[in-house]
């Protein structure tokens, strides 16, 4: 019996620090093949990046917000939107496929300074005039 894999699904949620708080967006991972095309190519400013987004989105919480119908992600729909939305969304989504992660939390509570660290912050002697 062999293994099968079962191919990532990110959540992209956007919380109350973003412009689209509330919006929850699914896109399937990206290929080994189709990641090595975004580093070589413009990044989320291209059109193969965009089309890889196209290709990968799954579902979104996105709503019209005349008729508050669920917005399909269909190209036509997806291409009616906003660009800075879509952008936004491309943005967060490769930065979770590149494994990009949030900054990690400042200050440290170990309360242990590196011997390293202790040396390169002492102030040196004065040199003496021989």
């Amino acid at each position: 019996m062999g293994y099968k894999r079962n191919p990532k699904v990110y959540s992209i949620v956007f919380d109350e620090t973003t412009e689209y708080p509330g919006l929850e967006v699914q896109v399937r991972t990206l290929s080994m093949g189709q990641l090595v095309k975004v580093w070589t190519t413009d990044g989320m400013n291209s059109t193969a990046t965009y089309e890889l987004f196209m290709e990968r989105l799954v579902g979104w919480n996105l709503e019209d917000e005349t008729t508050n119908e669920p917005v399909p992600t269909t190209r036509e729909a997806v291409e009616a939107e906003d660009d800075d939305l879509i952008n936004a969304i491309i943005k967060l989504w490769l930065a979770e496929v590149m494994g990009v992660s949030a900054p990690l939390e400042s200050g440290s509570d170990s309360g242990v300074t590196s011997p390293v660290e202790a040396l390169l912050t002492e102030v040196p002697s004065e040199s003496l005039a021989s």
